[in-house]
């Protein structure tokens, strides 16, 4: 078996190398938290660790399977951080490359939609993006699965049988901004959702990604819609 993942900073991982950061130097004095003024104080282990712990790596442990996953990082593009349709033109190639190399064949894909204003083009034109990559997905023997950080995409695709709730204790989320609204304002009586409500904000750390807990949690609930689909 063999997948792939694509979407912006919150599949790349960002964020998560801050447990092992404070491992390290005990108090975290003057670290830029912005990306990516922070990659490049990152060692090679950081980004190993912060990989282990995004949901793509717990996926892939899961099913005991390699994965390919388009980065997200908008590394050098300080005023350009990822689009959706980055991740369409990604997922256009990796069909592509499964046409024309059959030593490389995709079972399914994870696309993570990011926030909609990172568009060039309207939130009408994305959401029918989506579904003819399905469809051009599924012409390829390809399953797409589909999850959101942003609501506005999730208000038009939710209903579709490619979208990924996020599940937990027994309730269905259409997107991760969705699930945030639920618990806000943080009052400490849950795990938290983003870095910024755990720890790290005494030390001014304002990062606003996924923790460890939120990717376990959407680990979880593509499993189980991977096999709700019978592809696992």
């Amino acid at each position: 078996m063999l997948f792939a993942s694509t979407g912006c900073s919150f599949t790349f991982g960002q964020g998560l190398y801050w447990d092992r950061i404070l491992e390290k130097y005990s108090k975290l004095r003057n670290w830029p938290y912005e990306w990516p003024k922070i990659r490049t104080m990152l060692t090679v282990e950081d980004l190993k660790y912060m990989k282990s712990f995004t949901y793509s790596y717990l996926l892939s442990k899961t099913l005991d399977c390699e994965y390919i996953t388009n980065p997200g990082d908008g590394m050098w593009e300080y005023n350009l951080p990822p689009s959706n349709f980055e991740s369409y033109k990604v997922i256009d190639v990796w069909i592509e490359n499964q046409q024309k190399n059959t030593d490389v064949k995709l079972d399914f894909i994870i696309l993570q939609l990011t926030a909609p204003e990172r568009d060039k083009y309207s939130i009408e034109e994305s959401s029918h993006r989506v579904n003819s990559l399905y469809n051009k997905c599924r012409e390829n023997n390809i399953d797409l699965l589909v999850w959101s950080w942003r609501q506005e995409l999730a208000d038009i695709l939710g209903m579709k049988d490619f979208w990924i709730k996020l599940l937990y204790n027994d309730r269905e989320y259409n997107s991760l901004e969705n699930w945030q609204a639920t618990f806000e304002p943080y009052t400490g009586e849950y795990p938290p959702l983003y870095i910024y409500d755990e720890k790290f904000n005494e030390f001014g750390i304002d990062d606003r990604h996924p923790t460890k807990f939120t990717n376990q949690v959407i680990h979880d609930s593509i499993l189980k819609k991977l096999k709700d689909r019978g592809v696992v």
